[in-house]
């Protein structure tokens, strides 16, 4: 349909990143620190996806609802930069002694923060790889190098949410490529005969 193409887009700012700035925002407001560094970190890594595919995009003026419809794009280095700040301040919001943490309803880890702790370093890392050849990549390098003289940890498990099948709980590309039929991942002759004529 008309609303296909930008679903991503939808899906991400009025849907999971609206949903983790509520989750943060009650977080805080009840002193639950461990639950709004979760929020963060997700955040975080929405706003890395966006910007990883369209470059610039609404970061210091977005999430804001109704209050703001037409909110401003930051550059992509900028959106870099919050996002970096994001995750420094999630990682120093998590206590890994507190028992004020997430349980069974955190799907990726279990309410384990230790894996959070991991994510949120793996994801800065994964932030300087993206500076690599820009006019940040001094900093980046050096921003790495410090992570690893500190015997900072990343990621070994997997992040990933498994999709059940189940009503509400199905993987929204296999769901389009159902209602489709699976012609919708065929090559086109036009990129065939691109590719042949290299």
């Amino acid at each position: 349909t008309s609303t296909d193409i930008d679903r991503p887009w939808s899906q991400m700012y009025a849907g999971a990143m609206s949903d983790f700035d509520y989750v943060q925002t009650e977080a805080l407001a009840q002193g639950n620190m461990n639950y709004a560094a979760c929020a963060m970190i997700m955040k975080a890594y929405c706003f890395q996806y966006m910007t990883d595919v369209w470059g610039d995009v609404p970061f210091s003026d977005a999430l804001k609802g109704s209050s703001l419809l037409t909110p401003a794009y930051d550059k992509q280095e900028d959106v870099y930069k919050g996002i970096e700040k994001m995750l420094l301040n999630a990682t120093a919001m998590i206590d890994l002694n507190s028992d004020k943490h997430p349980g069974s309803e955190d799907v990726l880890f279990g309410g384990d923060m230790h894996h959070w702790l991991e994510l949120a370093n793996t994801l800065r890392l994964k932030v300087y790889l993206r500076q690599a050849y820009t006019s940040e990549s001094a900093r980046c390098k050096d921003s790495v190098m410090a992570m690893t003289t500190r015997g900072y940890e990343f990621l070994t498990v997997d992040a990933a949410i498994g999709y059940s099948g189940a009503q509400a709980m199905k993987n929204p590309l296999n769901t389009t490529i159902s209602a489709l039929g699976d012609y919708n991942l065929l090559a086109s002759a036009t990129i065939i005969d691109s590719m042949s004529s290299m």
